[in-house]
C-alpha cells in the first residue's frame, strides 16, 4: 500500500565542546556557609547532538519520502501484472495440453486403426484403398495444422513487431486465390471496395487477412452464389477493414468466444479446422494496438472488422 513503509534518516553524532562555570567545594570551604563557593570554568563536551535540521533538510527529506513511495506502488503494480500474466500463461499452457490431447485422440485413431486394417486385409479393393489412403491423408494434415497453429499461436506472445505503412490492394487478392484453391470453392467472387493502407508488421498483417479471407471462403463454400466483400474506411486514429461473407454464420450466444483458442461453433461440424485461426489473428491485432470485432447472423453470413491504428507510432 502507499503508506507501507518508513524512512528513517540517521545524521553522524557530531561532539563539540562548550565553556561552563562551575562551582566547587574545597576543603576549606566544607563547613562554611556564608562565604561564596570559588568558581572554575572547564571545557566540556556535548555528545548526542547532530547537525541542525532546517528547511531544506526537510524539504528533501520529503522529496525522497515521495520518490521512495512512487517507486514502491510501481513496484508492486509490476509485480502484480507480472504475478497475473504467469497465471495467464499457466491456464493457457493447460489448456493447451488439454485440448492437445483432446484433439488429436480422433485424428490419431483413425491412422491407428487404418494400420490395423491394410496390416489384416491384404486385398482390399482399390476402391478402398484409395478411400482409406484419402482417410489417412486428411488426418495427417490435420494433425500436422493442429500442431503448427498451436506452435503459431505460442510464438506470438513473444513476438516484437516493427510497424511500417503497409498497402493492401495487391495483397488481397493473392490471399484470395489462395484461400479459393486450399477450400475447393472456385465459385468464390471477391468484391472490393477502397483499401486504405494500414500500420502494421507485413508477415503479421498478411496472416492476419489470411486466416480471416480463408474462413470467409471455407465456411462460404455451401452458398449458392458464394461472395467475399472486403472494404475499408478511416474512424478518427483508425483504420476499419470489414470483410464480409454470406457463408453459414455464427450462432449469436457463441460470438464472444470465437476468440477463444481451440474453440469451434457448433455449426461447423463438417468443415475442416483447428479452432486456432481467429484466435490468432485476435493476439496479433492487439499486439499490433488493433482490436477484431465480429457480426454475424446464422444462414446469412459472418462481418469481420478488424481495427488497426492509423498511427505507425502507436504502441
Amino acid at each position: 500500500k502507499d503508506e507501507d513503509h518508513y524512512l528513517i534518516w540517521f545524521r553522524h553524532e557530531k561532539i563539540r565542546t562548550e565553556i561552563n562555570m562551575h562551582r566547587t567545594i574545597s576543603a576549606c570551604h566544607q563547613g562554611a556557609t556564608d562565604e561564596p563557593l570559588p568558581v572554575v570554568f572547564a571545557e566540556d563536551a556535548v555528545v548526542d547532538t547532530a547537525a541542525y535540521w532546517d528547511e531544506v533538510d526537510i524539504s528533501f527529506m520529503q522529496s525522497l519520502d515521495k520518490m521512495i513511495q512512487k517507486a514502491v506502488v510501481i513496484r508492486a503494480l509490476e509485480q502484480e501484472r507480472s504475478t497475473e500474466n504467469l497465471q495467464s500463461a499457466h491456464n493457457e499452457l493447460e489448456m493447451i495440453t488439454f485440448t492437445l490431447s483432446h484433439d488429436l485422440k480422433n485424428p490419431l485413431s483413425t491412422i491407428k486403426l487404418g494400420l490395423q486394417l491394410l496390416e489384416r486385409d491384404h486385398f482390399l479393393s482399390t476402391e478402398l484403398l484409395q478411400k482409406w489412403c484419402a482417410t489417412l491423408g486428411d488426418s495427417v494434415r490435420y494433425m500436422e495444422q493442429l500442431i503448427n497453429n498451436t506452435v503459431e499461436l505460442t510464438r506470438v506472445h513473444g513476438t516484437a513487431y516493427t510497424k511500417e505503412r503497409i498497402a493492401v490492394q495487391t495483397l488481397i487478392p493473392r490471399i484470395m486465390e489462395e484461400a479459393k484453391l486450399q477450400f475447393q470453392n472456385s465459385a468464390c467472387t471477391l468484391s472490393v471496395g477502397i483499401l486504405h493502407p494500414i500500420c502494421g508488421e507485413k508477415g503479421a498483417v498478411r496472416q492476419v487477412f489470411a486466416n480471416v479471407i480463408g474462413n470467409a471462403v471455407k465456411y462460404s463454400t455451401q452458398a449458392v452464389e458464394p461472395t467475399i466483400t472486403i472494404s475499408s474506411k478511416i474512424v478518427e486514429d483508425t483504420v476499419w477493414y470489414t470483410i464480409s461473407d454470406n457463408g453459414i454464420g455464427i450462432p449469436e450466444a457463441e460470438i464472444p468466444r470465437v476468440q477463444d483458442a481451440f474453440f469451434r461453433a457448433s455449426n461447423t461440424k463438417g468443415f475442416i479446422g483447428t479452432g486456432i485461426g481467429l484466435a490468432l489473428v485476435s493476439r496479433i491485432m492487439r499486439r499490433m494496438g488493433g482490436e477484431v470485432r465480429f457480426r454475424s447472423v446464422p444462414g446469412e453470413g459472418t462481418q469481420v472488422t478488424l481495427v488497426f491504428p492509423k498511427d505507425c507510432g502507436q504502441p
